[in-house]
């Protein structure tokens, strides 16, 4: 049997919730030092954290969030705030569906 190397879910809805619970999980963990307050990240911070450049397309995930967010790669973020949560997990999903999210050939 092959062991998987990611987590299955039964819809994309408990998906897309499992990696919204992730991100509010994460957040306080890995706060950027120096600034504002721990929890308080840049989008390139927040995404780098959860997608490893070597499996991702990591660059063009970052621009994708920033560009739904109307923000700045390196610009500081709330991700606790709904619409910013709905902006990161919507670029994720957006580009796992259209396979621009790996960088493996399939």
């Amino acid at each position: 049997m092959q062991k998987l190397r990611f987590a299955r879910f039964d819809s994309p809805e408990n998906g897309i919730r499992a990696l919204a619970k992730l991100l509010l999980a994460c957040r306080g963990k890995n706060g950027m030092s120096g600034v504002r307050s721990p929890g308080t990240d840049a989008v390139r911070k927040t995404i780098h954290s959860r997608a490893p450049g070597n499996e991702n397309d990591i660059e063009a995930y970052i621009a994708a969030a920033a560009n739904s967010l109307g923000v700045q790669p390196n610009q500081v973020i709330e991700i606790r705030l709904p619409r910013t949560l709905r902006g990161v997990v919507g670029a994720r999903r957006r580009r796992s569906r259209s396979g621009a999210c790996c960088r493996s050939a399939r």
